[in-house]
């Protein structure tokens, strides 16, 4: 255990030794470009819908090198269900979401990150065609997910694409037939990726 705290000290001290920690604060804007996937038994198709993301960025800067964005954003997302090529119903989740990350430089302005994701469901709406859309509560209110992202800097500018990706279920759909028989069930999983801007302070 020692020996590979020693290790892991020794391979970071590279960038360590030449910190100066600083507390940097931006703002981003993101497209989100969101699906779900279905584990398990599943009767229907789904298919993607674009959503908005914003929200604040303060980061922490230890070099030039390694950086820790804690992302805080208010995130719509959502997906359609369809069967046969027929729209079912389409689906929206209202999310604030905090996505700590480690960032580092890859070379010169580009570079690359991974990180966690933690989101909090405070909406969710379901609309039918023919009908007018609806609040629902289907959903579990917490989601857990890892990202990763790319990311370009332009002085305070930062272009970025990320993509998240949930691991654990936030919703257990149960398939019935016309008499109420259960005939399948699945767990729905959140999937999204984002193109956004965000501008440092």
């Amino acid at each position: 255990m020692r020996a590979s705290f020693y290790l892991v000290l020794t391979l970071f001290l590279p960038y360590l030794s030449f910190a100066q920690t600083e507390l940097n604060f931006g703002m981003m804007a993101a497209l989100n470009y969101s699906d779900v996937s279905l584990g398990g038994d599943s009767f229907v198709q789904t298919s993607a819908r674009t959503g908005i993301s914003i929200g604040i960025v303060p980061e922490v800067v230890l070099s030039k090198r390694i950086k820790f964005p804690l992302n805080l954003m208010y995130s719509v997302k959502g997906h359609n269900e369809e069967s046969d090529d027929q729209l079912l119903s389409r689906y929206a989740y209202h999310y604030l979401e905090f996505m700590p990350e480690f960032d580092a430089r890859v070379i010169g302005p580009l570079r690359a990150g991974l990180g966690m994701k933690v989101g909090y469901n405070i909406l969710e709406f379901q609309w039918i065609p023919g009908q007018s859309s609806m609040r629902i509560d289907l959903m579990d209110p917490f989601d857990l997910g890892v990202t990763g992202n790319i990311k370009i800097l332009l002085d305070q500018w930062q272009i970025f694409c990320r993509y998240d990706l949930g691991i654990i279920g936030v919703n257990e759909i149960r398939f019935t037939d016309e008499n109420g028989n259960q005939v399948g069930q699945t767990d729905q999983f959140n999937r999204n990726a984002q193109l956004g801007v965000a501008v440092m302070l």
